[in-house]
């Protein structure tokens, strides 16, 4: 008799305390603030780490980004690489007689530089740029802005899943095979007409 007045005792104090707490509901829109948080709190460390962010190797850092601070918590198959380029690049590459004419940049960088492509990655409509000076979520906008108008017009990427591009051995080895792949295997866009869409 004991005994079943103890078990009694448990299952009532646990409905209690279950019930207490039944109330307390987490909105959907927080769960995807603390989920951007702590993604972005990831971002600004990485940026600061050597072995993730080197200047001039943006094809690397957003592998490094990755494998180092956002997997197993992140799913590579959420994020999206985007491979931006002059069109005139696109025309000659590989075979760049002169690098220069093809080359852009940005308004605000952590260090100056002149690229002939930029590759970043996107998560669920922002942008993760480790060469933007702050490290953080950039939204589709604000990163659009950050190019000049005399280059805008002529800018256009290339998206591909994250999935294959952290999969393939050519990235480690080669970039201009990565960029042959990323031609072959990526939809390509206008940068303005991509960043412009909902």
């Amino acid at each position: 008799m004991q005994r079943v007045y103890l078990v009694y005792i448990f299952i009532v104090f646990t409905l209690a305390s279950s019930l207490g707490s039944a109330n307390q509901c987490i909105p959907t829109e927080s769960l995807f603030d603390n989920r951007f948080s702590d993604l972005e709190s990831r971002i600004i460390e990485a940026a600061d780490d050597p072995i993730v962010y080197k200047p001039q190797v943006c094809y690397k850092n957003v592998r490094e980004l990755y494998f180092e601070y956002l997997q197993p918590q992140y799913l590579a198959k959420d994020f999206k690489v985007l491979f931006i380029f002059k069109r005139s690049f696109s025309k000659d590459f590989p075979k760049l007689i002169n690098p220069t004419q093809h080359g852009f940049m940005a308004k605000r960088q952590r260090l100056p530089a002149v690229w002939n492509y930029h590759v970043v990655l996107e998560y669920k409509g922002q942008i993760i740029d480790l060469d933007y000076p702050d490290a953080k979520l950039i939204s589709k906008q604000e990163f659009k802005d950050n190019f000049y108008a005399r280059d805008l017009d002529d800018l256009v990427l290339v998206t591909t899943s994250a999935s294959d591009y952290f999969q393939s051995v050519h990235l480690q080895i080669n970039p201009v095979l990565a960029l042959q792949n990323f031609k072959k295997n990526g939809k390509k866009y206008s940068l303005s007409g991509y960043l412009d869409k909902k």
